[in-house]
């Protein structure tokens, strides 16, 4: 009798994978990851926490400028608003804060 396979499975090692640099935004490690499109977050090997995304998942246009955290290098913001502050982005990272303006 043949063997079983699970189709799940199989079709997980199969499917359309991406290599690219990977961030924690909990520690702050960087490394290279390859992995199925549909994944986007990953377990850091410095920390083991699951908190490592693609550090520039996102690809703009042509000149482009993009900001890194002059604290601790990350891509990773959030866009934040607050009746005291107005909006800003937030390093997800160590917190570090810049304008919109």
């Amino acid at each position: 009798m043949a063997d079983v396979i699970d189709f799940a499975d199989w079709k997980l090692e199969r499917t359309p994978h991406q290599t690219g640099e990977v961030v924690c935004t909990h520690c702050a490690h960087k490394w290279v990851a390859v992995a199925p499109e549909e994944l986007h977050e990953f377990e850091c090997p410095q920390c083991g926490l699951h908190k490592g995304v693609w550090c520039r998942h996102q690809v703009g246009m042509a000149g482009d400028a993009y900001y890194e955290c002059p604290t601790c290098k990350t891509f990773y913001f959030h866009l934040m608003r607050s009746k005291e502050h107005g909006e800003y982005f937030m390093c997800v990272n160590c917190g570090h804060r810049r304008s919109l303006e």
